[in-house]
């Protein structure tokens, strides 16, 4: 079994929202949270004071405990870490929305079922965990979600993920007597980010995401020199990760329930990995 540690970034007035899960073997937990000590203590000697919990807006922004860090510590923190899933193969998933794409494609159609953008990105993703696991022998290709707490989205979310509409069926191939989302462990869970160590990396994972989205829309604007290369960069490190980019968006030959969130997926990131296709 996969425990899968979800967050969001652009769940405000920014036009995009990005979904990201870290996917972690459950017979592997106790490696990854020992890696963290070591993780964190060179957070530590990087920022110069202590540091007991990534918060991605602060770190990549030099705001509170990273407040008196340069630009350049700060992105050798940020590359710290993607090293560290680097090294310990961690499978990473995400999702994205193009909040007013959404508006548009939610006023009718499929679309409406999933309500908002935060549910869009959030459903998209289980979809592709489901997906995913089937490929996998079981118990490995099982998935367990913690979500970051969604107070807001909470009840409707774990409705949808209960009775999923009929029409997503078609995105992971729903086989006949097979149960809806039958690689899923339970509902989702909804813990503080504040205690769980990796819903703050994929915090950073889906801002890393949603500011490549931001700087490859037309008119974007870098807040320094070189920043669009940089996030790329770091971008093109979590495509390799998330395996081939047809599992989120094909490009050619998809389904009506494929098409769903292909419809309302920033440009930036529809791009993103593209040459796996």
């Amino acid at each position: 079994m996969k425990f899968s540690y979800i967050d969001e970034s652009g769940n405000g007035q920014e036009p995009y929202l990005v979904t990201a899960a870290v996917a972690v073997d459950a017979n592997r937990m106790h490696i990854t949270k020992a890696g963290w000590v070591g993780l964190f203590a060179e957070l530590t000697r990087l920022a110069g004071r202590p540091i007991s919990e990534l918060k991605a807006s602060d770190l990549y922004s030099g705001n509170h405990l990273w407040r008196d860090v340069g630009g350049n510590d700060r992105a050798a923190a940020i590359g710290t870490i993607f090293e560290w899933l680097e090294a310990r193969r961690h499978q990473l998933f995400f999702a994205a929305v193009d909040k007013r794409a959404f508006e548009t494609s939610a006023r009718n159609g499929p679309s409406a079922d999933l309500r908002d953008p935060w549910c869009a990105a959030a459903f998209h993703l289980v979809l592709q965990l489901q997906k995913a696991g089937r490929g996998l022998t079981q118990p490995k290709g099982h998935f367990a979600l913690i979500f970051d707490a969604q107070e807001q989205h909470e009840s409707h979310f774990a409705d949808l993920v209960r009775t999923p509409p009929r029409w997503s069926d078609a995105y992971y191939g729903r086989r006949r007597r097979e149960s809806a989302l039958s690689r899923l462990v339970d509902v989702p869970y909804f813990a503080d980010s504040e205690h769980v160590l990796l819903i703050q990396v994929a915090d950073l994972v889906s801002f890393v995401l949603r500011r490549h989205a931001e700087l490859t829309t037309p008119g974007g604007q870098e807040s320094y020199e070189g920043e669009a290369a940089r996030i790329r960069a770091w971008s093109e490190l979590i495509a390799r990760r998330a395996g081939p980019a047809s599992l989120r968006w094909k490009r050619t030959g998809r389904n009506a329930a494929e098409s769903v969130f292909v419809d309302f997926a920033p440009a930036g990131l529809l791009a993103l990995g593209a040459e796996e296709r």
